[in-house]
Formats: C-alpha cells, structure tokens, sequence
C-alpha cells in the first residue's frame, strides 16, 4: 500500500501536471493575438495589408510567410523581431508576381492565422529616404563621426534595422548594428564614429531592411 503522505504529494503532482498541461494547451491553441488586417481607399483603388499585434504584450520573432497557387511550399516574406502591444507594420509584397497569396503569420507560442490577400491594388511604394551624411577623407589616429538618415515618408509606422560594416583592420572598432522605430513623417539620424588604424582607401557597407525592403550603400574613404 502507499503511504498516505506518499499519496498527498503524488496528487500534488499530478494537480502540477495538470496545470501545466492546460496552460500548454492554452498557448499553442488559443493564444492568437495576430492578426492579419487589409486597409482598402477606395478613392484611388488601393490597399495596405498589416500585421497586428492585438494583445497587451510583446509578441517576440513574428515571421510572415506566404504560399502561392496549389504549392504548399512556404516562402519566406518578412521577419519582426518584436511586435508591440496593439501595434500595426505595414507588409511589403514586392517582387512577388502572383495575383493572390495565402499569407501566413506565425510567432512561438501564438496561434498561427493564415488569410487569402489578392494582391491587385495593393500598395507597394518606396516609403523611406536616406542620406548618408560622412566624408570622404579621414586622418591616420584620429576618429571621425558620421550619420546615417531615414525619414519614412510613410502613413504608418516602421521599424528600421541598420547594419554598418567595415574592414576590421582599417578601424578599431566593430561593426555596428542598430534598430529604430520610425512614426509616419519622423526622420532619425544614426550616429558612427570610427577610429583608422591604417592607411589606404577602404570602403564602408551599410544595409538597411525597412518593412522587407532592403537598401545597400557603399562609401569609399581615403585614409591619410
């Protein structure tokens, strides 16, 4: 027979488990908090599709992926790092050909919801500029600043990641990567400060991803 204070804590268990199993259940089954939105102006015959974080929280690495025609292979669209509490990002489509998709968001722990886009009207311009403000001329042993500019000229807000990468043996310091939120009409500047260890002529790469659209510069600078 099992002693009775060796039953009391095997049912404490098993109140654990079962706990825990309806809290698992919970996640993966009922947790959406996405959702996929489609914004129509009828005035001149367009549309915006978002994503939407509908809960109160931080929904962490949201990937969107769409499917095309009868082929159940999933193509890679789009990817948020972190998705804010009742916010909207704008979703790019550019470069796909097709006329309709099956669009599909998915994040760790969350429902995944799928939805039928036609992509006849759907608005895919360029909503960013950047200026990149650096000189073309550094002196040996002394460091020199620089910025990097982006104004989204966009209704909606984005999210902006900007990486800068140099030769390591030009420079002292690392290669740089950065995020930044930009509301409709903001324009941010990205501060660098770069320390020549070696002269020549060299050349600084920067790539910036803005809503899934991908923006390389390059800058050529003497070292003196």
């Amino acid at each position: 027979m099992i002693p009775e204070k060796a039953k009391k804590i095997m049912y404490g268990f098993l109140v654990i488990y079962l706990i825990f199993g309806i809290i698992l259940v919970y996640l993966f089954a009922f947790n959406s908090g996405l959702e996929i939105k489609e914004d129509f102006n009828r005035e001149n015959n367009t549309k915006v599709v978002y994503i939407h974080n509908t809960t109160t929280r931080t929904i962490n690495n949201v990937e969107l992926k769409y499917k095309s025609g009868e082929i159940e292979q999933e193509f890679d669209l789009m990817k948020i790092e972190q998705l804010y509490p009742n916010q909207e990002v704008e979703i790019s489509f550019q470069g796909i050909e097709d006329l309709e998709v099956d669009l599909i968001a998915k994040a760790p722990f969350h429902l995944t919801v799928e939805k039928k886009i036609i992509l006849q009207g759907v608005k895919n311009k360029e909503d960013l500029t950047i200026a990149l403000n650096a000189p073309s001329n550094a002196r040996f042993g002394e460091s020199f600043e620089f910025n990097l500019e982006i104004c989204n000229t966009a209704d909606t807000e984005k999210q902006a990641k900007i990486e800068e990468k140099h030769e390591t043996t030009f420079f002292s310091e690392p290669n740089k990567t950065s995020t930044t939120t930009l509301e409709p009409g903001e324009c941010k500047k990205t501060d660098f400060e770069l320390l020549p260890i070696e002269k020549g002529i060299t050349t600084i790469y920067f790539k910036i991803n803005i809503s899934n659209t991908i923006k390389e510069i390059e800058h050529r600078i003497s070292v003196d």
